[in-house]
């Protein structure tokens, strides 16, 4: 395979992607280019008749391939940023979101003021949640629980990456039962829960569905089964007035709203509204003196 100026390889898959329907065509193929040539997205630019070894030719169209087959981007490049973090990612565990951003910054927001803490990130996945209050709230330690072995063993690798080992703990188990050796209660627990439908699952994009664990993504025929337990279940966790943040989905914030003020464990406190305005993030607490 020839040497290519890398513009014309980029513009090409751009129309590739474009045609497939691929979302945002033009930063996939930048992205692929830059993993490769450990070039930034601007120095793509600076020098249009650069030329590319046939090497590299041969990888970036491995690579365009497995994205034109619905393939994520992020698994594709094994990594994405969360909140200004680098965090490895693949088929493991779901893909971290801009959205779940707003998990952390209701969290660091209201616990930045305490001199301890001790938090709970449920359902871990790649350990995104965990990870970015650690760097922003350096008097936390974390227990990180999953049911998935594989799911905990990327999150190891992604606390490891950042140098945080000796403030995380590691619980494999359903829910609750993951952390019942781990000291507790908890200052606060977060979790970005499974919460789409399952009757809504064949509407989502090819690349969620073909890619993406799906007991990650869905939780009963509502959305709802995973919150509603973790709603009954955490106040046992939580020490008196510790907070409970969680991700929700597109129209569940009223049902969720109805669980907590019929729940006389727990108490609403607000919900967060996400990049698109839509109510994203449920805080609330345990009741003081219970």
């Amino acid at each position: 395979m020839p040497e290519r100026k890398l513009l014309d390889l980029i513009n090409d898959a751009t129309l590739k992607l474009t045609e497939k329907g691929v979302d945002a065509p033009r930063i996939n193929a930048e992205r692929i280019a830059c993993t490769l040539t450990g070039l930034s997205r601007v120095e793509l630019y600076t020098e249009p008749n650069r030329l590319i070894t046939s090497d590299i030719v041969s990888k970036y169209k491995s690579l365009l391939e497995r994205r034109l087959c619905d393939e994520p981007l992020q698994y594709i490049l094994g990594e994405t940023e969360f909140y200004g973090i680098r965090i490895k990612c693949d088929r493991r565990s779901l893909i971290p979101r801009p959205e779940t951003e707003f998990v952390v910054s209701s969290a660091i927001d209201t616990l930045q003021e305490f001199d301890r803490l001790y938090i709970l990130d449920l359902a871990c996945g790649t350990g995104c949640i965990g990870i970015a209050l650690a760097v922003n709230l350096p008097q936390a330690t974390i227990s990180a629980a999953d049911k998935s072995e594989d799911a905990l063993s990327l999150a190891r690798e992604n606390v490891s990456l950042q140098s945080l080992n000796a403030r995380f703990g590691f619980f494999c188990g359903d829910m609750f039962e993951a952390i019942k050796g781990d000291r507790h209660p908890y200052d606060a627990i977060v979790c970005n829960p499974p919460y789409i439908a399952e009757r809504d699952f064949d509407d989502l994009a090819p690349q969620i569905k073909k890619f993406e664990p799906t007991d990650a993504l869905t939780s009963g025929p509502e959305g709802l089964d995973f919150i509603e337990r973790i709603l009954s279940e955490s106040p046992q966790y939580l020490v008196p007035g510790g907070h409970l943040f969680f991700e929700i989905g597109l129209g569940q914030a009223d049902s969720v709203r109805s669980m907590i003020d019929s729940n006389h464990d727990m108490e609403f406190i607000r919900t967060v509204k996400d990049y698109s305005n839509i109510e994203r993030v449920v805080v609330c607490r345990k009741r003081v003196g219970l």
